[in-house]
């Protein structure tokens, strides 16, 4: 399938069919990948974006006195 040239971006208004194929595929590609994943695969993906997610938060978050600390403590 040959992508055809535009003239816009793709986030310019009138691009909502576009994106919502987009989405879809995502969502498709991301389902699949978690079939394949066993319990313990999953466990491990969840926590290792959950200390993502605690790493961002601390890089964002800063406390009274300066320090950084996990909120998880």
């Amino acid at each position: 399938m040959a992508a055809t040239p535009r003239k816009g971006p793709l986030l310019a208004p009138g691009n909502e069919a576009e994106w919502a194929k987009i989405n879809e595929e995502e969502e498709r590609q991301e389902a699949e990948f978690a079939l394949k994943l066993s319990i313990p695969e999953r466990l491990e993906s969840g926590q290792r974006l959950c200390d993502q997610a605690f790493k961002f938060y601390n890089a964002v978050h800063v406390s009274a006195d300066g320090q950084r600390r996990d909120p998880r403590a």
